[in-house]
């Protein structure tokens, strides 16, 4: 057994796992098949990450018990010589002890299962095995990894997901047909062995740079038209060899019209609701009698009127996030590779070298405009045995106003030319991640 750990020699971190955990991965293991890389995720990191949604699905009882330890205060409050009653205190400390328990009962079973986690890596496939109670093994044979994507942090430390073309969910909450080397504390020794089973770069993925000196000077004349959070990523980004060769950032109202347009289509489906109750209504209850029943039948016209303004308010939402976001997004064509910068709430960095960029789609509408698609994958979401839905998530450089400049840029940094998909209208069935 030969082949690179995480900081040690691989045959030194294989004693020191437990030796359960070795002869079961061993077991797995062909006879043929050589391992040359393995690591195990930090428990405690990823324990603390899984903290705040273990919280928020047991928000329910940690509201019960803050409503009636609430109601017994305020009743000793405002009658000092009566206390409450006893069954008020035991049903709001019954609900924070649930809570708790459920919480850290949960949270030690993610500890523990991080400690009986291995991620490997051999001269045949990427292989995630769990050695717990109920044993789950998931590997990929290189030929099947369709997609992958490193996202990295700032200590070296991060997480490495690899993906078939096909992602099947099943009930839309679990994906399967996916593998995440997760918290590893060096990330870039497992990239690199992956990349060079797969021939490719694999997208890196980042967060923004902490700026700390705002007066630093901006070396990049291309991205004067930026915001200065954007003209300060890029000029942190850029390494000292790369050429800018295009710059650009998403049209604002069409990015608007995008986040906006699901809610915005709600509203308008039940603002003609609203109109046809409406109607029904008033003439039914020209028909019917004076009762309980003809007030129930005008009340509901009113059921959905209260409905409008929130939905009109989550629309008029929908359109200034779209529009921050496109004014805190760029995009960037390097001679070394293609780079997408999201300052504000969630920024990243997605950085595509040339190798990387091997599935380039270029979709242009009659305007001129367009996207410039880097990734697809194709999910398939099976809510029940006669019930499949198909739907894409892709990234990319989206809601161009022109285009060609971009292609132009694209073909010369790949040295080819690219084919462009010539459309009426952009796909509404495609998660755009960026």
């Amino acid at each position: 057994m030969s082949g690179v750990g995480e900081s040690d020699s691989i045959e030194l971190l294989w004693n020191r796992l437990p030796e359960r955990m070795r002869n079961r991965l061993k077991h797995h293991l062909n006879e043929n098949e050589r391992l040359l890389w393995f690591a195990q995720p930090n428990e405690r990191r990823m324990a603390r990450r899984a903290l705040p949604g273990l919280i928020i699905k047991n928000i329910f009882p940690l509201f019960v018990g803050s409503g009636f330890l609430s109601a017994g205060l305020l009743w000793e409050f405002v009658n000092p010589n009566v206390p409450a009653s006893k069954w008020i205190w035991w049903i709001a400390w019954t609900a924070y002890v649930v809570s708790a328990i459920s919480i850290f009962s949960r949270y030690y079973i993610i500890y523990h299962r991080a400690m009986r986690t291995i991620y490997a890596i051999t001269d045949q496939r990427a292989l995630e095995y769990c050695a717990t109670f109920i044993s789950r093994v998931q590997s990929f044979q290189w030929s099947e990894i369709e997609f992958g994507s490193v996202h990295s942090w700032t200590d070296g430390s991060g997480e490495i997901r690899l993906e078939p073309r096909l992602i099947h969910r099943k009930r839309r909450l679990n994906d399967y047909g996916n593998i995440r080397f997760e918290f590893l504390n060096n990330v870039k020794i497992a990239s690199e062995i992956i990349e060079q089973f797969l021939g490719r770069e694999l997208p890196h993925e980042k967060p923004v740079h902490r700026i700390r000196n705002h007066t630093i000077e901006l070396a990049i004349p291309e991205a004067d038209h930026l915001a200065r959070p954007l003209k300060e990523q890029l000029n942190v980004e850029m390494n000292s060899d790369e050429k800018v060769l295009w710059v650009g950032i998403p049209t604002a109202h069409r990015m608007a019209l995008r986040t906006a347009f699901p809610s915005g289509c709600l509203f308008l489906i039940v603002f003609v609701c609203t109109g046809v109750t409406y109607f029904v209504a008033s003439i039914v209850t020209s028909i019917i009698p004076e009762g309980s029943f003809k007030r129930w039948v005008q009340g509901i016209p009113w059921l959905f009127g209260l409905l409008l303004p929130v939905l009109g308010g989550f629309t008029i939402l929908a359109i200034g996030a779209g529009c921050y976001a496109a004014r805190r997004t760029a995009y960037l064509i390097t001679n070394q590779r293609a780079v997408i910068v999201k300052v504000g709430m969630g920024g990243r960095i997605i950085s595509f070298g040339k190798t990387a960029l091997d599935r380039v789609q270029v979709r242009q509408l009659d305007n001129g405009g367009g996207e410039i698609i880097f990734e697809e994958k194709i999910c398939q979401s099976i809510a029940d045995s006669d019930s499949t839905e198909h739907r894409s998530d892709v990234i990319g450089f989206f809601e161009l106003k022109q285009i060609e400049p971009a292609r132009i840029a694209l073909e010369q940094l790949l040295g080819y030319q690219l084919n462009v998909q010539h459309l009426n209208a952009l796909s509404l069935n495609q998660d755009h991640k960026c």
